[in-house]
């Protein structure tokens, strides 16, 4: 399976600037809650990984928003790979895996977050 860094319109996002967006694979990679996410994200990832393997590396980046409860809205591309099923296969992890243990108190609700899907043939 590929290696996987640390998160189609549902509907239209609100702008979200860009200080307030958590990128999974960045500074907040010791923080719990967002290591919790990389591991589910990661553990869904490598289930359903069914792609051919590329001979360059390939990534793309999807956001999403979570919400106090948990749940998840706004999945969308935001960077695409140019690779169409792996987009989509990145896009599928996130919905498959559909709700998040609630939001922790020390994070202002709703989080906006961007999870990097990366594949390096070389690794």
């Amino acid at each position: 399976a590929p290696d996987f860094s640390p998160p189609s319109v549902e509907e239209d996002q609100p702008a979200v600037a860009e200080e307030d967006v958590v990128d999974l694979d960045s500074e907040h990679q010791g923080d719990h809650y967002t290591s919790l996410l990389n591991r589910l994200f990661q553990d869904k990832w490598d289930e359903l990984w069914n792609l051919s393997e590329p001979s360059a590396p390939v990534e793309g980046v999807v956001s999403l928003r979570v919400h106090r409860d948990g749940s998840l809205s706004y999945i969308r591309i935001q960077e695409s790979s140019d690779w169409r099923e792996f987009d989509r296969l990145a896009e599928r992890t996130i919905r498959e895996v559909g709700q998040v243990p609630e939001l922790p108190a020390y994070y202002d609700a709703p989080l906006d977050v961007r999870v990097r899907f990366r594949f390096d043939p070389d690794r």
